[in-house]
């Protein structure tokens, strides 16, 4: 299987990084480390950015790494480099779960400068079919070298790719007994909402977000779990939900249908949708739900 390459310049990342990565005398006493940060998915999360970390004291003009990422229930989709890595060739050969990468900046100029933040983005799909478990990223074989063909000395640290059981997400009165919901113009909707796992048991997760919008209404606003009071989310632990109390008066929300989109960090999300209307039509009104 051939590597794909993400950017142009085949022979020069072919015969320069022979020569940088594999020739090199000297190894360097200075510790390079190679990480990732710990993702938390369900099964059927798309589009997932998992970041690969450098945390170099040198400047580095190429670099080549093993990534076991453990189950072919994670598909590679594609890497994408970071602001850190502006100008480089990348090339990339997946075979699952072994993922070969190889980077070298075009110019010197556009080396990798000492810092500890991501270098590239691993873009992954998680099957449907996903078995929830936690499943370890390991590094391997890595070559690191400084723009005067000097070895850099390395380490790695093992990362966690967690695909967990997709939440069970149910929305409360008032909003949930309706369907046509309409909420008069100006008043504050009580949004409650539970999660829960397979077992029943309720969830507290603080990567909540709520979303409400209408993009042609100019609307826009999302609530989070920082803090407390009427504008972020809060739980309540004695009976187990979330609640956010939406002022469509302080948003200056105009007469019309709105979305709510609740979402975690684990891509899941959940929808439900009401109408604001004039005073004079009532509050809270619309056909029970069967």
């Amino acid at each position: 299987m051939l590597p794909r390459i993400k950017l142009n310049n085949i022979k020069k990342i072919s015969i320069v990084l022979f020569i940088i990565l594999l020739s090199a005398l000297v190894i360097s006493q200075t510790i390079t480390t190679m990480t990732a940060g710990v993702i938390t998915k369900i099964p059927g999360a798309i589009n997932i950015s998992y970041p690969v970390y450098l945390n170099n004291n040198e400047s580095v003009v190429g670099f080549q790494v093993i990534i076991n990422y453990s189950t072919d229930f994670l598909i590679v989709k594609n890497i994408l480099a970071t602001s850190r890595l502006s100008n480089a060739t990348i090339v990339f050969n997946d075979e699952p779960p072994i993922l070969k990468i190889t980077v070298l900046v075009n110019n010197e100029t556009d080396k990798i400068l000492p810092g500890d933040g991501a270098v590239l983005n691993i873009i992954f799909d998680v099957n449907e079919s996903a078995i929830p478990e936690n499943y370890v990223i390991n590094f391997s074989d890595i070559i690191i070298s400084n723009i005067n063909t000097t070895l850099l000395s390395t380490e790695s640290v093992d990362s966690l790719f967690e695909i967990i059981e997709s939440y069970n997400i149910i929305f409360l009165p008032p909003i949930s007994l309706f369907e046509n919901f309409t909420l008069q113009d100006g008043a504050t909707l009580p949004l409650k909402f539970n999660v829960t796992n397979e077992d029943n048991e309720s969830i507290n997760d603080n990567s909540v977000l709520v979303k409400i919008y209408n993009q042609s209404l100019g609307i826009d606003h999302t609530y989070n779990a920082s803090g407390y009071g009427n504008d972020f989310i809060r739980m309540n632990e004695t009976e187990g939900y979330y609640i956010i109390n939406i002022h469509t008066g302080q948003l200056n929300m105009p007469e019309g249908l709105y979305d709510i989109e609740v979402s975690f960090n684990t891509a899941q999300k959940e929808y439900i949708s009401f109408e604001l209307v004039d005073k004079s039509q009532g509050i809270g009104k619309g056909r029970n739900k069967n």
